[in-house]
């Protein structure tokens, strides 16, 4: 109640005060407590974060020294959460920096190794692998945009997670897959699926069918 009600909150005989719940009478019941105080810590912002409680095991108010120092305690305890929340995102915050410093880095090597090799097929294998390490992704592709008797398709040159029936099946994507590849190339739009199951361009078609078995969702 002092969290929700961000102000403090007094059961001076928890036997006979209203609004308790029987279990939480009980509780209190096995641990001799007849009494409690709560009140709420606050942030900046006035919003409850924590609470203090202080318990007796006599029937009675809090005297006004305890409830100084539960104000006192809540004081405290807001400064304390504060600097976590602060150090928390702080913490964060620089892991983001070194993950980032870390990505470009191996996009700098990658770049570097490309520029020397001659092999396309080894090109194409390094550009998945970077995309992989940078993206934290499970599964990627790489493909190629080419003419087919008039139409346009994407032609698979690598891939990573994907099994080879998967792999298989998508080799040539044309617009009209259901897949977010054939959906780019029908729409020429970037696709961002959050969840293939809530697809409705996918809902049963043989590509969201190969997303679950392949692992993809």
């Amino acid at each position: 109640a002092a969290t929700s009600g961000a102000r403090p909150v007094t059961h001076p005989d928890i036997d006979n005060s209203d609004g308790l719940s029987p279990v939480w009478r009980k509780l209190c019941a096995e641990h001799g407590i007849r009494a409690c105080y709560s009140a709420p810590v606050l942030a900046r912002d006035g919003q409850a974060v924590a609470s203090l409680f202080l318990a007796f095991s006599v029937a009675r108010q809090p005297s006004e020294w305890e409830l100084r120092l539960a104000e006192f305690g809540t004081q405290v305890a807001s400064i304390a959460i504060e600097r976590d929340a602060t150090l928390s995102a702080l913490r964060e915050t620089q892991a983001q920096i070194a993950a980032e410093l870390e990505d470009s880095r191996l996009l700098q090597a990658l770049g570097t190794e490309l520029i020397g090799e001659r092999d396309p097929s080894v090109l194409h294998e390094r550009l998945v692998d970077g995309a992989v390490a940078i993206m934290h992704a499970d599964f990627a592709s790489l493909q190629t945009l080419e003419q087919s008797n008039g139409e346009e398709q994407l032609r698979l040159l690598a891939y990573r997670g994907f099994p080879s029936e998967a792999a298989q099946f998508w080799q040539v994507v044309a617009a009209e897959h259901a897949s977010t590849c054939g959906r780019v190339l029908q729409t020429r739009n970037r696709v961002v699926c959050r969840n293939v199951e809530e697809a409705e361009w996918m809902v049963g078609t043989a590509d969201l069918a190969t997303y679950r078995a392949a692992g993809i969702r």
